[in-house]
């Protein structure tokens, strides 16, 4: 979430809307850090965590690449 946030606060051709929130970017890079620390702390405490990490990114792939060949079948078929 936070590169989303900084990959759309460097597109300068699609400005913001009057009144939204934008984060302070030295508090993006700050939080950056921080969760680069979490994961290092929480692999050097329960190294195992891994696997359930793994388990769902893999769960999201799967979900990800069956909703594409979904779409295409659907829109093969209309």
């Amino acid at each position: 979430m936070i590169v989303a946030c900084l990959k759309l606060r460097s597109e300068p051709e699609d400005p913001a809307p009057d009144g939204s929130f934008r984060a302070n970017t030295v508090l993006l890079y700050v939080g950056i850090v921080g969760n680069i620390g979490l994961l290092g702390y929480t692999l050097a405490t329960d190294p195992s965590s891994l696997v359930y990490c793994a388990a769902l990114l893999t769960l999201g792939l799967v979900l990800y690449a069956a909703e594409k060949v979904w779409s295409r079948r659907r829109g093969a078929s209309s």
